[in-house]
Protein backbone atom coordinates (compact mmCIF):
# COMPACT_ATOMS: atom_id res chain seq x y z
CA UNK A 1 0.00 0.00 0.00
CA UNK A 2 1.38 3.60 -0.98
CA UNK A 3 1.75 6.42 1.67
CA UNK A 4 1.91 10.06 1.26
CA UNK A 5 5.82 9.25 2.31
CA UNK A 6 6.03 7.33 -0.87
CA UNK A 7 5.58 10.66 -2.82
CA UNK A 8 7.79 13.71 -3.22
CA UNK A 9 6.13 17.13 -3.49
CA UNK A 10 6.56 18.27 -6.50
CA UNK A 11 5.04 22.02 -4.94
CA UNK A 12 7.41 24.09 -2.80
CA UNK A 13 6.46 24.41 1.02
CA UNK A 14 4.58 26.94 2.28
CA UNK A 15 5.58 28.37 5.84
CA UNK A 16 2.17 26.77 6.69
CA UNK A 17 3.34 22.93 5.79
CA UNK A 18 4.90 22.11 9.39
CA UNK A 19 0.85 21.48 10.03
CA UNK A 20 -1.44 18.53 9.18
CA UNK A 21 -4.84 19.88 7.40
CA UNK A 22 -7.92 17.48 8.41
CA UNK A 23 -10.62 18.67 6.70
CA UNK A 24 -14.47 17.45 8.12
CA UNK A 25 -17.62 17.99 6.55
CA UNK A 26 -16.58 15.54 3.28
CA UNK A 27 -19.85 14.22 1.29
CA UNK A 28 -20.42 13.70 -2.64
CA UNK A 29 -23.78 13.91 -2.42
CA UNK A 30 -24.96 16.86 -0.48
CA UNK A 31 -24.25 20.61 -1.22
CA UNK A 32 -25.48 21.60 2.12
CA UNK A 33 -28.24 21.25 4.74
CA UNK A 34 -30.52 23.21 6.72
CA UNK A 35 -28.59 24.39 9.70
CA UNK A 36 -26.13 25.88 6.90
CA UNK A 37 -23.34 23.67 6.97
CA UNK A 38 -21.46 22.97 4.05
CA UNK A 39 -20.09 20.19 2.41
CA UNK A 40 -17.10 19.42 -0.01
CA UNK A 41 -16.10 16.62 -2.46
CA UNK A 42 -13.10 14.58 -1.83
CA UNK A 43 -11.03 16.32 -4.26
CA UNK A 44 -11.97 19.72 -3.48
CA UNK A 45 -10.96 19.37 -0.27
CA UNK A 46 -7.71 18.00 -1.66
CA UNK A 47 -7.14 20.96 -3.84
CA UNK A 48 -7.98 23.51 -1.00
CA UNK A 49 -5.07 22.18 0.94
CA UNK A 50 -6.59 18.74 2.87
CA UNK A 51 -4.22 16.39 4.05
CA UNK A 52 -7.13 14.41 5.37
CA UNK A 53 -10.69 13.95 4.76
CA UNK A 54 -13.12 13.09 7.25
CA UNK A 55 -16.14 11.90 5.69
CA UNK A 56 -18.60 10.90 8.25
CA UNK A 57 -22.12 10.58 6.89
CA UNK A 58 -20.88 10.51 3.25
CA UNK A 59 -19.58 6.66 4.07
CA UNK A 60 -22.26 5.34 7.53
CA UNK A 61 -24.92 6.87 5.74
CA UNK A 62 -24.88 4.89 2.49
CA UNK A 63 -25.74 1.41 1.46
CA UNK A 64 -22.76 0.03 1.52
CA UNK A 65 -20.01 1.89 3.53
CA UNK A 66 -17.11 -0.39 2.82
CA UNK A 67 -17.75 0.41 -1.08
CA UNK A 68 -18.01 4.15 0.01
CA UNK A 69 -15.32 4.33 2.80
CA UNK A 70 -12.97 3.01 -0.79
CA UNK A 71 -14.46 4.98 -3.31
CA UNK A 72 -13.65 8.48 -1.10
CA UNK A 73 -10.26 6.94 -0.13
CA UNK A 74 -9.43 6.50 -3.72
CA UNK A 75 -11.21 10.06 -4.94
CA UNK A 76 -9.09 11.72 -1.91
CA UNK A 77 -5.71 9.93 -3.05
CA UNK A 78 -5.97 10.55 -6.61
CA UNK A 79 -6.81 14.22 -6.01
CA UNK A 80 -3.83 14.22 -3.66
CA UNK A 81 -1.46 12.91 -6.72
CA UNK A 82 -2.67 15.81 -8.76
CA UNK A 83 -1.87 18.62 -6.24
CA UNK A 84 1.38 17.26 -5.63
CA UNK A 85 2.18 16.95 -9.25
CA UNK A 86 0.99 20.70 -10.02
CA UNK A 87 2.81 23.34 -9.02
CA UNK A 88 0.21 26.26 -9.47
CA UNK A 89 -1.66 24.78 -7.18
Amino acid sequence: MKSLADNEAKVPRSSWEHFVVFTTGIDRCKKGNKLSQKYKTPSQAVQGGADFIIAGGGVYASEDPKESAESYQKEGWEAYLARIESPSL
